[in-house]
């Protein structure tokens, strides 16, 4: 599983402030790198793709909650959010949605106050419990 310090300094150093910059805003439980940056190293011009998890957004509706968090981001590259509550996150996973999927296979932590691990630790499990592999995970949906 790829860590932070895997990925080219840019992107690092854009990821690091643009987290300061929720953490400062919101009481953030968890972000977390997902997509082709989280997997592979992705061409300059890829978009970045944050699961970000915070309770401060159940007050807010899903357009509201992007446009306020993308304020801190300073492209390139594109920045593509995906702001949950906690709930909001166990639900998409109980709806086997794909990036929900995906972050906790592939996801790079950028920032867990440990609901991310938690979670993580229990998808593990059951993977490991129902001998699923990734192939045949896909075959769920």
């Amino acid at each position: 599983m790829k860590k932070l310090t895997d990925l080219p300094i840019e992107i690092q150093e854009k990821l690091k402030n643009y987290s300061e910059e929720l953490l400062k805003n919101y009481d953030i439980e968890s972000i977390i790198l997902i997509g082709a940056w989280a997997i592979e190293e992705a061409p300059e011009e890829e978009e970045i793709n944050i699961l970000i998890i915070s309770e401060d957004f159940a007050k807010m509706g899903t357009k509201e909650r992007v446009k306020n968090i993308a304020k801190f981001w300073n492209p390139p590259p594109i920045l593509n959010p995906f702001p949950h509550t906690k709930i909001e996150f166990i639900k998409l996973m109980k709806r086997y949605q794909g990036y929900v999927f995906d972050a906790l296979e592939s996801g790079v932590v950028i920032y867990d106050k440990g609901f991310f691990k938690r979670v993580r630790d229990a998808f593990d499990t059951e993977l490991k419990q129902f001998k699923i592999d990734e192939e045949s995970l896909w075959t769920l949906y």
